[in-house]
């Protein structure tokens, strides 16, 4: 009786994790503020959600996780209430830090091995870093919307970190580190490139004494999402400008080159 049991509790699972799949799909998730969307978003879904998806949602809040069960892997949409950020204007290396970086210990290099720094993100844990995810992450790479710091020394790859990057914004998705201090060295790196040559106006890092450090602060997630927003389509809004503004030479030359052809 034990064994029906046992039996008849594991098809329950299997048949509400695919029924829930697809009972709400008529409710359009996708509406914000709806109750599809706040119970897809909390237990999860098995389509794969398009780069510009994820983009989003992210811009909206949401970070794309993966899920493991019994059954196989799905994604979630992890939502907090608190995110950290770090701009120019705060970004700062620690005290203690200054010496090692000084001293040139170790080598960083921005964009470089991506998927080497993601697969040792993963190594040895368990958790939102399912294979699923880092695929999904992986194709976003080929489109230019992943970023990385690398920490090198003696040319191998010690420590590090991966993130989404938009137009100005930097979102940290995890970390990972070999040798000491390799780890808060990939973020000094990034608050020194920060402060000084401003690649990105917002990092969107973590909360706590560590972030804090490198000048972080933490905000409401309703804020960062409209903070992050305005970043991106003021980035977009330069570049295109800048684009459009060419020299009457400039502007003649383009004209007899594209005739020319």
């Amino acid at each position: 009786m034990a064994h029906i049991t046992r039996i008849f509790k594991k098809a329950s699972r299997i048949c509400a994790f695919v029924v829930i799949r697809y009972l709400f799909q008529p409710f359009n998730p996708a509406i914000v503020g709806s109750r599809a969307e706040s119970l897809v978003r909390r237990l999860g879904f098995l389509q794969i959600p398009e780069p510009a998806e994820i983009i989003a949602n992210y811009l909206r809040g949401y970070i794309l996780f993966g899920r493991s069960c019994p059954y196989g892997s799905w994604f979630h949409w992890y939502w907090g209430e608190k995110r950290g950020i770090m701009t120019p204007a705060t970004a700062t290396v620690p005290k203690r830090l200054r010496p090692i970086l000084r001293r040139g210990d170790f080598e960083f290099r921005f964009d470089q091995d991506v998927e080497a720094i993601i697969r040792q993100c993963r190594e040895g844990r368990e958790g939102w870093l399912t294979q699923e995810v880092v695929n999904i992450y992986l194709d976003m790479n080929k489109l230019g919307l992943v970023s990385t710091v690398g920490v090198y020394q003696t040319g191998q790859l010690v420590g590090g970190f991966w993130g989404l990057s938009v137009g100005g914004v930097f979102g940290i998705m995890s970390m990972f580190h070999k040798e000491k201090n390799a780890g808060a060295m990939a973020v000094a790196a990034l608050a020194q490139n920060v402060a000084h040559e401003r690649r990105w106006a917002i990092i969107d890092c973590g909360t706590g004494p560590f972030w804090e450090k490198f000048g972080a602060r933490p905000i409401k997630s309703k804020e960062f999402s409209a903070l992050v927003t305005s970043v991106i389509l003021k980035n977009s809004l330069i570049k295109q400008s800048s684009k459009t503004e060419l020299s009457p030479i400039a502007h003649s030359d383009k004209i007899l080159t594209s005739a020319s052809e």
